[in-house]
């Protein structure tokens, strides 16, 4: 587990490219944490460190937009107002080829249905503008990027 402390939204989006900069494919995020916490906002990050131009919005009514990348798609998830069955019952699970990357804002919903290796992000407001931002790895799949992680500053 490794912890950020972002003092500004850009340092959280910042901290998204690297990520996005880093991910192996076939990556699924988990994006834990409440309302206003900056998970839109480091998705953006994400998209953009994979090259993506795109401009990320947040999928609540929609439940997933999709933007199309050179080395496979970004699936951006919102499960705010669905629950895991819901979720695997509409065949959402689908999206979670070998090469495309998966983000899941209120993931933690569908985390321990899980089959394959994930990121767990966690995003906290501790002060205005300032969040805690915990990232935890479940599996072997993003082992080179926790260490990656560990000297991003």
């Amino acid at each position: 587990m490794i912890e950020f402390i972002s003092k500004e939204p850009e340092k959280t989006k910042k901290l998204g490219e690297y990520i996005g900069k880093n991910l192996p494919p076939g990556s699924i995020i988990i994006l834990s944490g409440n309302l206003g916490a900056g998970k839109t906002l480091l998705v953006s990050g994400i998209v953009a460190g994979l090259g993506i131009k795109n401009r990320v919005k947040s999928p609540t009514f929609n439940l997933v937009h999709t933007y199309p990348g050179e080395k496979g798609n970004v699936n951006h998830f919102d499960l705010y107002r669905i629950s895991a069955s819901e979720f695997f019952a509409l065949g959402m699970d689908e999206y979670f080829t070998d090469y495309d990357i998966n983000l899941l804002e209120w993931g933690e919903k569908v985390a321990g249905e899980l089959k394959k290796d994930y990121l767990k992000i966690t995003l906290k407001n501790i002060a205005e503008g300032e969040r805690k931002i915990k990232i935890e790895s479940f599996g072997e799949k993003f082992k080179e990027l926790m260490e990656a992680l560990k000297k991003w500053s």
